[in-house]
């Protein structure tokens, strides 16, 4: 019975991570969500004020840029997330964690090896098929590192600039969220193992104190009993325990 109530304890243990775990991405999923699409409000304004005469295009990119460079979140410091944007060629118009990759090209950066234009058109292709909007994982360079972390971004396209707009949050973080959780629940688990133990081996020994020797013993004994033999010698038992019942019966 302990061990299928430590296998029970297991299994929740490890269902209440996976679920912990999904409902995480499907946070963090809903909230760049969010932030993609304010970003996306933000460009669209800067391009109705160039649809409107009041802006040239030049200008009005270069003021969506300036807006999207101080647009952080997330994080301790609510500042660990930013915008991105890249345009149709795969280039780095701009980025608000790593503002010197404007200009390079973000296929590249990501470690993708295959022609960058052919991936920026399937993921065109994507945003297009989604309603303009989808969501891709990648690896790619945190802010201030040198390796690529995987890393879920959503992209939003803006149709008339070419611009695919957007955010994400690296996967390693949720990771490391659930390393923590698998750690607490593994203590936790053996905690309550433990307890679960401790609490056989003093319900066994109460029982056994209460028979009066092994259960073994007292089946036997039964047994003879209920041929009607009583004059078996029966092992030394305690008084008041079921063993020491038998041998004061008569003819025991």
């Amino acid at each position: 019975m302990v061990a299928l109530a430590v296998v029970l304890l297991v299994g929740v243990q490890a269902w209440s991570i996976y679920s912990e775990r999904q409902l995480m991405v499907a946070t963090k999923r809903t909230e760049i969500t969010s932030v993609a699409q304010s970003a996306w409000g933000v460009v669209n304004h800067f391009y109705q004020q160039q649809q409107a005469g009041k802006l040239s295009q030049e200008a009005a990119q270069a003021a969506a840029i300036e807006s999207l460079m101080g647009m952080r979140y997330g994080g301790v410091d609510g500042r660990s997330e930013y915008i991105f944007v890249t345009a149709s060629s795969g280039i780095i118009v701009m980025n608000g964690g790593n503002p010197s990759f404007a200009g390079s090209n973000s296929i590249t950066r990501s470690g993708d090896k295959r022609d960058p234009t052919a991936v920026m058109a399937e993921r065109m292709a994507a945003m297009r098929a989604g309603g303009g909007t989808s969501f891709i994982n990648i690896q790619f360079v945190r802010p201030g590192g040198t390796e690529p972390s995987p890393k879920l971004n959503i992209y939003k396209l803006h149709e008339p600039w070419g611009w695919a707009i957007g955010t994400g949050v690296f996967m390693d973080d949720l990771q490391g969220m659930v390393r923590g959780r698998i750690i607490h629940g593994a203590i936790l688990a053996v905690i309550l193992t433990l307890i679960l133990l401790a609490g056989g081996w003093v319900i066994s020994r109460k029982v056994l104190s209460q028979i009066g020797g092994e259960p073994s013993d007292v089946i036997a004994v039964m047994n003879r009993a209920a041929h009607g033999d009583l004059s078996q010698p029966l092992p030394g038992s305690t008084p008041g325990t079921v063993l020491h019942g038998f041998s004061t019966m008569p003819g025991s």
